[in-house]
């Protein structure tokens, strides 16, 4: 992405070229500190007003030429993809500050390869199956490695022991 702030055909500044209006707001592209994002409505001092805001997945390579479409799509997320087959819990799309990820019983699984606008439910239960195996394995480690630790202190303590006793004579 390249970090020119003016869009090549128009000259019109990239930090708030406007997309188009829905429902009465402003959908705008702005670029800020960690890249692109959409932003429905205009800026406000006030919380209570601030305007909804979506970044731009890094896997749109050129976020200039993002259409009003595009940024309809984006501003609809977090979007429920369906419920769980297993327990009918319900599977959200969304995007965050490490990229796109899915949602499902207030755990957060990843989505590297797919479109989080397109993504359907098989190809959703897929991912947050194998994000389970994942993070068991990784726990399952982890807890080997608690062990070993502990085992090792506890050799490290007795050497000391035995080292610091001494006989008077």
């Amino acid at each position: 992405i390249a970090d020119d702030s003016d869009d090549e055909n128009n000259g019109e500044k990239i930090e708030n070229k406007l997309l188009g209006t829905n429902e009465e707001q402003n959908i705008y592209l702005k670029k800020g500190p960690y890249g692109f994002y959409i932003q429905k409505g205009e800026d406000s001092t006030d919380k209570a007003k601030k305007p909804k805001r979506v970044g731009v997945p890094k896997t749109n390579k050129e976020p200039q030429n993002m259409t009003f479409e595009q940024a309809k799509d984006l501003l609809s997320l977090p979007r429920l993809i369906g419920n769980h087959p297993e327990d009918n819990g319900e599977i959200k799309a969304n995007i965050g500050p490490f990229g796109p990820y899915l949602m499902y019983n207030k755990a957060f699984y990843s989505v590297k390869n797919d479109d989080i606008l397109t993504i359907e439910l098989p190809k959703a239960v897929m991912i947050i199956e194998e994000g389970k195996k994942n993070k068991k394995a990784k726990e399952e480690k982890n807890t080997s490695n608690i062990k070993e630790k502990k085992t090792k202190t506890v050799a490290k303590k007795t050497r000391t022991v035995k080292i610091t006793k001494s006989k008077a004579t």
